[in-house]
């Protein structure tokens, strides 16, 4: 399988609908490699408790 970013590791995070539906995802594209593993770890966390977020806040804003 070819590799379009060498060197880079993409992290997406799902932004999940009511109904459990995926309405798209937050994506970071960060260098991979074990001196970088500490980062990736962190932007995979800040990604997941932003997905959350926007999905709280998109429940809050949809119509009845």
């Amino acid at each position: 399988m070819d590799d379009p970013d060498p060197g880079v590791l993409h992290v997406s995070i799902p932004l999940k609908q009511d109904g459990h539906g995926i309405a798209g995802s937050l994506t970071v594209a960060l260098a991979s490699g074990p001196d970088n593993a500490a980062a990736i770890e962190k932007s995979a966390a800040l990604l997941a408790v932003a997905a959350k977020e926007i999905a709280l806040q998109a429940r809050k804003d949809a119509p009845e």
